[in-house]
Parts: C-alpha cells; structure tokens; sequence
C-alpha cells in the first residue's frame, strides 16, 4: 500500500490544519488556549466536579497528557482541584469562573469554524464521512486492544 495516498496521513495532515485554525481563530479573540484545552474544558464544563481520572476517560486521554493539560488549565485560573469529602487522595476538577468565561467565549468561534468547514458539505457526504471515520476509529480500538492482549 502506498502510505501518502493512504487515508490515515491525509486524515492526520487535516486535523494537524484544523487544530492550527482553531488555536489562531481563539488566540486572536484573546483567548489562548490550544484545541485540546478547550475540549478538555467543555467536558470539565459539562462534568463539573469529577474525579481527575473520571475526565481523563472522558477525553479518550491517558492520564499524563489529561494531566499535564489541567496542570495548564488550573495555572491560567480556569480550573481548579480540590479533595473529594469522601476519599482526601481523590482530586474533583471544577471549571472556575473565568473557565466558564472563556469557554463561554470559545463556543462561537468554534462553531463558527465548523459552519465554514462544512458549508460545502452535504447532508449526505457527512453522513457518509462521519461512517467511514466510526469504522477506522472502532478498527483502531480493536487493534489497540488485541495489541494490549497479545503484549500480556
């Protein structure tokens, strides 16, 4: 199989540029945050007061790239840690007040972006694009998972 013209390249070049889009459209409404910082603040967001590792499954993240983002997010004031009652070891992350203004302020231009992105796109190719994606994401898991099995 030819790799260049294979889908998984192509599929990494476009997120590469969409992520790159999104981090210039937020920077310049004076928001820095990357991509990923405002996915991880939309599910903080929408699971307020979850253990740590609760979020970190949430994303699809593993522990340390979750953790090294919140460690981010909670030095620019956007969220917080704080000890559970029941169980001192466990850390619940909540948004802060300033998290809820900038994801408050993100979500704009967020969909902003997805509406120019798609306006060219019909009902149909999306639906068609979003199946395709479903089975190269449930194939990956299936190997990621037979990979895990067979290294025990």
């Amino acid at each position: 199989m030819d790799i260049e013209n294979s889908i998984l390249p192509w599929l990494g070049r476009t997120v590469k540029f969409m992520d790159l889009y999104i981090e210039d459209q937020l920077a310049a409404a004076g928001l820095p945050l990357t991509k990923l910082q405002f996915v991880f603040l939309m599910v903080i967001s929408n699971h307020n007061n979850q253990p740590q590792n609760n979020l970190a499954e949430l994303t699809g993240r593993d522990k340390t790239t979750f953790t090294r983002n919140l460690n981010t997010l909670e030095k620019k004031g956007l969220v917080c840690r704080k000890p559970s009652q029941g169980d001192k070891r466990i850390k619940l992350v909540c948004i802060t007040e300033l998290g809820k203004d900038f994801k408050k302020k993100s979500e704009p231009i967020i969909k902003k972006i997805i509406s120019e992105v798609e306006e060219d796109i019909s009902i149909e190719e999306r639906e068609s694009f979003k199946l395709i994606l479903t089975k190269i994401r449930t194939k990956l898991i299936l190997l990621r998972e037979s990979n895990c099995t067979n290294q025990i």
